[in-house]
């Protein structure tokens, strides 16, 4: 699978912004259910909080801001 970052390295910017944003309605999507674990949290419907969970958090972060930083990085590219 080629990533938005590669296609940018090639010079190849419009299939790096469509890509990006695939990436970005991922991401949208899994913010969309985190929101929904939080407001369940603040009401009281989770009881315990899971390693995976944590993990799935992590990895939520991480996704995003690795986003940020290739946008960022492409932008570089285009320069």
């Amino acid at each position: 699978m080629t990533t938005s970052y590669q296609e940018a390295k090639k010079g190849n910017f419009e299939d790096a912004e469509k890509l990006l944003k695939e990436a970005e309605e991922s991401l949208q999507t899994a913010h969309e259910s985190h929101r929904e674990l939080l407001k369940m949290d603040a009401s009281g419907e989770v009881t315990q909080v899971s390693i995976l969970l944590c993990h799935a958090q992590d990895h939520l972060m991480g996704s995003a801001l690795a986003l940020d930083l290739i946008r960022e990085m492409i932008v570089l590219y285009q320069k």
